[in-house]
């Protein structure tokens, strides 16, 4: 009990001295905010180019390279890697079910049975809707390799629900452990909220130092004050979806917060910062057992990064080799249907009419090798030899699927 009681003093004193340092240095918190963002972007940099492909293969958007194609030439996108993912969520949403939950308690099993029968409650389709939003979790894993983030969100009146965030607007870590989603020094959860929102939620008094980006504000416009580093950096920060809909980024941090000199101020705490200000003060986190309240995975996890490998990762050369292949035999087509002619200009009565349409008739003097003066160029058909070859490259797809 003693021990317990000088934890919590310690814990106060903690707290005491991280607020002191937001009222003597702001700057501080947003220093070290931003360069936490920035050490896991930096570090996540090839990874989440991978994944943006990953997405577009997913969406099955066209190749980048059909953009240099000239309009005559066709464009198809080979409908699969939509399909394999959907399967791979088939087989995760018909082996799954929020019935498989189960609680154990060896000291008390009368409360282990209350906890379990409310939480399958607070966990089925008519609340959170576990097994669907887990299902839709994974399946953004086996697209691009790690899941969406899941944070739990308790309504009164309403139950438990779940938000689910994109992996690209968690910054973790880089030392974060492969499977454990609690590990690391740090969590932070990036979002453009509405602008009137933060406003709202100012003069409640759950945020403060909110800045104006309103119409007509010129907190991001271009002064003397402002170097153009800076007006960048705040033009990055705002969003407009229109001219009186606009949106600010806002940075929830949870984890252990550091001071100037690297020391410990909070081990395991929340704060949060938005336009250059902190506008949410540091703060213990109010979870016993959790650091931060998201969590994701990786259906496929990487041996020694928290992020892992999605079914897409292995197929997507193949994929635009087969769009291409596609796209290549329609261009063939084309010159089978409509054949490419050779014309004895010579011959024509007429040497200026080459104009080709259905019926024409060509007046010509006839050749003195008696060959046609108008005639199709042959092509062979590369139909059996493409067939094939899909199959191959189907085969191939199915095997580096994993499905």
């Amino acid at each position: 009990m003693a021990l317990q009681a000088v934890d919590k003093q310690e814990q106060a004193e903690r707290e005491t001295a991280a607020k002191a340092y937001v009222a003597e240095d702001e700057t501080h918190y947003v220093r070290f905010l931003d360069d936490c963002v920035k050490t896991s972007v930096d570090t996540m940099r090839e990874i989440r180019l991978q994944q943006d492909e990953c997405w577009r293969v997913f969406n099955e958007e066209e190749p980048r390279n059909f953009a240099f194609k000239e309009l005559w030439q066709s464009r198809i996108t080979y409908p699969k890697p939509y399909k394999l993912v959907q399967t791979g969520m088939a087989f995760v949403r018909k082996a799954f079910d929020v019935d498989f939950l189960s609680i154990e308690n060896e000291l008390d099993d009368e409360a282990a049975l209350f906890w379990e029968e409310l939480m399958t409650v607070q966990l089925s389709r008519n609340y959170a809707n576990f097994p669907i939003q887990f299902v839709d979790a994974v399946g953004m894993s086996l697209a691009v390799g790690q899941s969406m983030e899941m944070i739990p969100v308790y309504h009164p009146g309403k139950g438990l629900r779940y938000i689910l965030v994109e992996p690209w607007k968690i910054h973790r870590d880089p030392d974060a452990v492969s499977r454990q989603p609690q590990s690391g020094a740090y969590w932070i959860h990036q979002e453009f909220m509405p602008y009137n929102v933060l406003k709202e939620w100012e003069e409640s008094g759950r945020f403060k130092n909110i800045v104006d980006i309103g119409p007509g504000s010129s907190w991001y416009s271009r002064t003397p004050d402002l170097t153009a580093e800076q007006l960048a950096q705040r033009k990055g920060m705002v969003y407009s979806k229109s001219a009186f809909q606009k949106s600010l980024q806002v940075l929830e941090f949870w984890g252990t917060i550091l001071s100037p000199r690297g020391e410990t101020l909070l081990s395991n705490a929340t704060f949060t910062g938005a336009g250059g200000r902190v506008i949410g003060e540091p703060k213990p986190s109010p979870y016993p057992t959790l650091r931060w309240p998201g969590i994701g995975f990786s259906a496929l996890p990487h041996l020694l990064r928290f992020d892992g490998r999605g079914l897409i990762h292995g197929i997507r050369s193949l994929w635009y080799l087969m769009c291409n292949m596609m796209s290549l035999h329609a261009d063939h087509l084309n010159w089978t249907v409509n054949p490419m002619l050779e014309v004895d200009i010579s011959s024509l009565v007429d040497q200026s009419d080459t104009d080709v349409y259905p019926g024409k008739v060509f007046q010509t003097y006839g050749s003195q090798q008696g060959q046609q003066v108008v005639r199709a160029v042959d092509l062979k058909s590369a139909a059996n030899e493409l067939i094939a070859m899909m199959n191959f490259y189907d085969m191939r797809h199915q095997d580096g699927g994993l499905l």
